[in-house]
C-alpha cells in the first residue's frame, strides 16, 4: 500500500503576514502602489507597520532577535523585546531571582537578591558581628557579611557583644546597661595594637602599686577610678589621657610615672598623688624631647631630690597649663616642680599651693633655662627652708606676668629668689603677705649677671625678718645683684625688722620710675628704702608715710655713689632716734624738682635731728628747685629741714630751694 503524504499546511502566522503584506502592497484595485513604509494610507488602514517580537515561551516578553513588522500583533508576538531567554517561560524581567545559577530577571546579574536565598548581615569592621541595619540576601555567605545581626557599631572592630570594655568613651560590649567606662584603662599602641590594662592596674593596692611599662609609642587612656600604679613609658611619642577625672596614686611606694621620650610626650586631664621617689620627681620624672602638661592635678607627692611632684630634665620644651600643684614636698629643691636644663618653659593658668622644699624653691626650682614664660599663676602659701619660698631661679631668662604670689615663706625671697645670671621680669602681678629673712617678696642674690625688672606690679604687706620687706638686692664681698629696675608699681605696707621696710637695694645699678613707696616700716633701721651700690635714680615717684625707729624714708650708705631724686615727693614719713627722714651716711643725694610743681621735694616729715635730711660727715646733699615745704603749698617738715652731723648745725629752706650741704664742713650754701 502506498502512503498518502498529507498536504503541507502553511504556518498561520506566515499566512496572516502574507495576507497583510499583500493587502498593504496595493494589490487591491483602487489602492496606491506605495510601499509598506510609506506614511500615506495604503488602503488597508495601516499608515505605518509596527515591530512585534516573538514570545515563544508565552511569558509576555519578546525575543529581541526574532521580530516582524505588521499592522497588528500576530499571534505569538508581543510589542516588547525584554526577554533574555525566550525558550524558558520562567525567565523574564518580572521573574523572581532564584538560587539556580541563571539570570532569572534579565538584569545581567545571576542569583542576586534571590527569593529563596538566605539573609546575611554586613560586617564592615571585620569583627565577626553583623550590622542589623545592613542585611544582605544571598545564596552563599558573602565574604564581608555574617549570619548574625548582633553588632551595635559596625564601624569599630573593638565594639561587639562580649568585647572587653575599653577606656574609649564607647559602649564596647553592646550591653544596653552601659553608662560609662569607669574602672577601665587601655593602651592604644601607635602600631594599632590595643591592650586592656584594666585588670593589670586594678591589681594595685595602697602600699603595693601595680607596675607596667612600655617602650612603644602610643596613648595610655585611663578612665574614672583611683589606680595604684608605678608606670614607665619610654617610647618616642607618648600621650597619657584621663577620662572623667581618674587618679593615679603611687601608694607612697614609688614614682607614679616615668617618661623618657626622644620626641614628644603629653599628659592631660588626670590627677597624680602620693608618688614617692628616692631621686627626682615623686609623681612624674620626664627627660628628653618635649613635654606638655595640661589640666593636671598633682598632690601629696614626695621626692628626695629636685621636684617633689614633677621633675623635668634635658628637654627642648616644657609647658604646664591650667593645672594644680598642692601639698607636694621635696627634701631638696622644688617642692612641686624641679626644672633642669630645658630650653623653653611656659606656664599658664596654674595654681601652686602649700608645696614645700628643704632646698631652693618651695613650689618651683629652675636651673639653666633659656626662656621661662609664666602667665596667670596663683602661687599661695608655699615654703622653702632655704631661698625662694615659692620660686627659685638659677641661670634663667624669666618673664612672669599677670600672677599673684601670696603668703609664701622662704629664707631668702619669700616669693622669688634669683641667682647665677637670672634675668627676671615681673609685670602686672601682685605680691602680698609673703615673708623671708631677706626680701619678703623678691630677692636678687649677689651675682653681677642677675637682673630684676618689676613693672605695673603691687608689692603689699610683705615682711622680712632682716632686710627688704618687699625687695632685697644683695651684695657680697666680690659682687652684688647686677641691676634693679622698678616702674609703674606700688610698694606698700611692707615691713622689715632691720633695714628697708620697703626696699633694701645694693645692686650695681638701680632705677625707680613712677613708683609709690608708701607706709612701709621697720622696727629699726630704715622704714622706706635702704640704698647702697653704684648710682641710683628715683624719678616721678612718691615716698610717703614710711616709718622707722631710726631712718624714716631713705638711707644712702655708699662712697662714690649718687642717688638722684628727680621730680619725686618724699613726704609724711616718720623717723625715730636722731637719724632723720633722708639719711646720707656716705655718697651724694641730689633732689631735683620743677618750679611749676609744688610737691617735688622733701617736706611734711617728722624725725629728730633732720626732719628732712640728715647729712653725715662724708655725705653731700644737693638741692635744685627742691621743695622743702613752705607751710602753704605743702606742709613744712616738723623741724629743721637739714641736720649736719659734723657740727650739729641745722638749716631750713622753702619752696623751689636750690642749695648744697657739705657733710664734711657742716655748711649748706
Amino acid at each position: 500500500m502506498h502512503s498518502v503524504r498529507p498536504a503541507l499546511r502553511a504556518h498561520p502566522v506566515l499566512v496572516l503576514l502574507t495576507l497583510a503584506t499583500a493587502a498593504c502592497n496595493g494589490d487591491k484595485p483602487g489602492t496606491d502602489s506605495g510601499s509598506i513604509g510609506d506614511a500615506g494610507d495604503t488602503g488597508c488602514g495601516c499608515p505605518e507597520p509596527i515591530t512585534f517580537y516573538a514570545d515563544l515561551d508565552a511569558d509576555g516578553y519578546g525575543d529581541p532577535n526574532n521580530a516582524v513588522e505588521a499592522c497588528t500583533a500576530p499571534t505569538g508576538y508581543v510589542g516588547n523585546a525584554a526577554d533574555c531567554d525566550d525558550a524558558d517561560g520562567h525567565v523574564h524581567p518580572d521573574a523572581d531571582e532564584a538560587c539556580n545559577g541563571i539570570d532569572d530577571d534579565c538584569d545581567a546579574e545571576i542569583d542576586e537578591d534571590p527569593a529563596d536565598g538566605s539573609t546575611w548581615y554586613a560586617d564592615a569592621d571585620g569583627d565577626g558581628y553583623g550590622d542589623p541595619d545592613a542585611p544582605v540576601v544571598s545564596c552563599d555567605e558573602p565574604s564581608d557579611a555574617v549570619s548574625n545581626d548582633a553588632d551595635c557599631n559596625d564601624s569599630d572592630d573593638a565594639v561587639y557583644p562580649g568585647a572587653p570594655e575599653l577606656c574609649d568613651g564607647i559602649q564596647n560590649d553592646c550591653d544596653a546597661g552601659w553608662t560609662s567606662d569607669a574602672g577601665t584603662a587601655t593602651w592604644f599602641g601607635s602600631d594599632g595594637t590595643v591592650t586592656d590594662l584594666s585588670a593589670t592596674f586594678a591589681a594595685g593596692a595602697d602600699g603595693a602599686p601595680a607596675t607596667w611599662s612600655s617602650a612603644d609609642s602610643g596613648l595610655l587612656r585611663v578612665c574614672e577610678g583611683t589606680w595604684y600604679v608605678n608606670l614607665e613609658l619610654t617610647g618616642d611619642d607618648v600621650e597619657v589621657e584621663g577620662i572623667d577625672d581618674p587618679v593615679l596614686d603611687g601608694g607612697t611606694a614609688g614614682r607614679v610615672l616615668r617618661l623618657d621620650a626622644a620626641s614628644t610626650a603629653s599628659i592631660h586631664d588626670i590627677a597624680f598623688q602620693r608618688g614617692d621617689s628616692a631621686w627626682r620627681g615623686g609623681c612624674i620624672h620626664a627627660s628628653g624631647g618635649v613635654l606638655a602638661v595640661e589640666r593636671v592635678t598633682m598632690a601629696a607627692c614626695t621626692a628626695t631630690a629636685a621636684g617633689g611632684g614633677l621633675s623635668v630634665q634635658d628637654l627642648a620644651e616644657f609647658s604646664v597649663t591650667d593645672s594644680i600643684f598642692t601639698g607636694n614636698q621635696s627634701a631638696d629643691d622644688g617642692g612641686a616642680i624641679g626644672i633642669d636644663s630645658v630650653d623653653a618653659v611656659s606656664m599658664s593658668a596654674t595654681i601652686f599651693e602649700d608645696n614645700s622644699g628643704e632646698g631652693y624653691g618651695g613650689a618651683l626650682w629652675a636651673q639653666d633655662v633659656v626662656s621661662l614664660s609664666a602667665d596667670g599663676l596663683t602661687v599661695t602659701e608655699n615654703t622653702s627652708d632655704s631661698a625662694g619660698g615659692a620660686f627659685a631661679l638659677e641661670g634663667v631668662g624669666a618673664t612672669i606676668s599677670g600672677s599673684s604670689f601670696t603668703g609664701n615663706v622662704g629664707r631668702g625671697g619669700g616669693a622669688i629668689w634669683i641667682n647665677d645670671g637670672t634675668a627676671l621680669t615681673v609685670t602686672g602681678s601682685t605680691f602680698e603677705g609673703n615673708s623671708g629673712t631677706t626680701g619678703g617678696a623678691l630677692h636678687c642674690s649677689a651675682s653681677a649677671t642677675n637682673s630684676l625688672v618689676v613693672t605695673d606690679t603691687t608689692l603689699v604687706a610683705n615682711d622680712a625678718s632682716d632686710q627688704g620687706g618687699a625687695i632685697y638686692a644683695n651684695y657680697g664681698s666680690s659682687s652684688a645683684c647686677g641691676s634693679v629696675s622698678v616702674s609703674d608699681s606700688v610698694i606698700e605696707e611692707n615691713h622689715a625688722t632691720n633695714y628697708g621696710g620697703g626696699v633694701s637695694d645694693f645692686a650695681t645699678s638701680s632705677v625707680y620710675e613712677r613708683v609709690e613707696v608708701l607706709d612701709n616700716s621697720t622696727s629699726r633701721g630704715i622704714g622706706g628704702m635702704y640704698l647702697r651700690g653704684t648710682d641710683k635714680t628715683i624719678s616721678d615717684s612718691r615716698v610717703s608715710g614710711n616709718s622707722s625707729g631710726e631712718v624714716a624714708a631713705i638711707y644712702l650708705d655708699q662712697d662714690d655713689t649718687t642717688l638722684t631724686l628727680e621730680n619725686t615727693e618724699v613726704s609724711y614719713n616718720t623717723g625715730g632716734s636722731y637719724y632723720g627722714t633722708v639719711h646720707i651716711t656716705r655718697g651724694t643725694v641730689l633732689c631735683v624738682g620743677d618750679t611749676s610743681v609744688d610737691t617735688y621735694g622733701i617736706w611734711g616729715n617728722t624725725a629728730p635731728y633732720g626732719n628732712g635730711v640728715y647729712v653725715a660727715e662724708p655725705g653731700t646733699f644737693i638741692a635744685t628747685d627742691c621743695d622743702m615745704g613752705d607751710g602753704v603749698a605743702v606742709d613744712d617738715n616738723a623741724g629743721p629741714d637739714i641736720y649736719m652731723m659734723h657740727n650739729g648745725s641745722t638749716w631750713s629752706f622753702g619752696q623751689d630751694a636750690t642749695f648744697t650741704c657739705d657733710g664734711a664742713t657742716g655748711v649748706c650754701s
